[in-house]
């Protein structure tokens, strides 16, 4: 029968679910009347019944599913490589790959996420080994940017998170933790286009699940029960800390350096106003050659 399905589900509970095209009287006419100022989010939930659209609103309404998605995208010779971590002041650390390609797309093609609770010393060697199978003749080239909790000392070894980074080999550059150009970098990789009419930035959704469906709404802005949704009033929201929420911060450490790169400043380091450099003995400002070409910091004798 249309719009009526049936499941015995594993506990013995039977599961009906009646859709509105199961009434016949219930036609496209209908549909264009009940759809008047409802969110296509709220309608293909409630209405629709599907069960892969989030509630709430999602941090990143410009992603379009089918455009900024891939399956199989391969690391490419000739493109630059940034990796981007949410380890600092977190239990649950994460870890974003992205290739800039020559033709100046942004590619997402690995992510490395702790389902609990994991210390810096048994994330960064998981990283390591993703990294030495994805590009084992670039780890050493790679551009890897963090939270400015980074530097923070904590534990019983009273190391900071890009300490313990670098004995696994990744020197990591602290960016800054302001909300307002992290949430812009990645918006503008979303709406920004290359001259071909592609996507700027691009992920591949097998390789990226978890970034992938925080794209789809499951990275989503918390609600605030005070203030106006829109107009002067309102205030800005931030995101949910959720299962989520880390490996998209993760993202925005890169987006807001490669965002610098691509409009032009090649030359742009750690002390323009959206990074802050991280003055410890984890790393030292980004070089580059004449040509723009980041240039890996030298590694420490072990």
């Amino acid at each position: 029968m249309q719009g009526f399905a049936a499941e015995t589900l594993g506990n013995g509970v039977r599961f009906l679910a009646v859709h509105y095209s199961a009434d016949p009287e219930k036609g496209p006419e209908w549909v264009a009347e009940q759809r008047v100022g409802v969110p296509v989010n709220d309608w293909d939930r409630q209405m629709e019944m599907r069960e892969d659209v989030y509630d709430g609103k999602p941090v990143y309404a410009d992603f379009i599913p089918g455009f900024h998605d891939r399956t199989g995208l391969r690391v490419l010779p000739g493109s630059k490589d940034f990796g981007g971590w949410d380890c600092g002041a977190t239990l649950i650390p994460a870890y974003v790959h992205l290739q800039l390609t020559e033709e100046k797309q942004v590619q997402a093609v690995l992510e490395e996420v702790s389902l609990g609770e994991d210390a810096m010393e048994t994330f960064a060697p998981k990283v390591a080994e993703a990294l030495r199978e994805l590009i084992p003749e670039r780890m050493g080239d790679v551009e890897h940017w963090a939270d400015a909790t980074v530097t923070q000392r904590s534990g019983t070894r009273k190391e900071s998170a890009a300490q313990v980074a670098q004995e696994h080999g990744f020197d990591l550059y602290a960016s800054s933790n302001v909300w307002a150009p992290r949430w812009s970098a990645v918006t503008w990789l979303l709406t920004d286009r290359l001259p071909n009419g592609e996507p700027r930035f691009v992920i591949d959704r097998e390789k990226c699940p978890i970034l992938y469906e925080g794209f789809k709404g499951a990275y989503k802005f918390q609600e605030s029960p005070r203030g106006d949704s829109t107009g002067p009033g309102m205030i800005l929201g931030m995101p949910l800390k959720n299962g989520f929420s880390h490996v998209h911060d993760a993202l925005q450490y890169p987006a807001m350096r490669i965002r610098r790169l691509i409009e032009g400043d090649v030359t742009a380091t750690a002390s323009t106003s959206t990074t802050t450099m991280a003055r410890s003995p984890a790393a030292a400002a980004p070089s580059y050659d004449a040509q723009g070409r980041f240039i890996p910091p030298p590694r420490k004798r072990r």
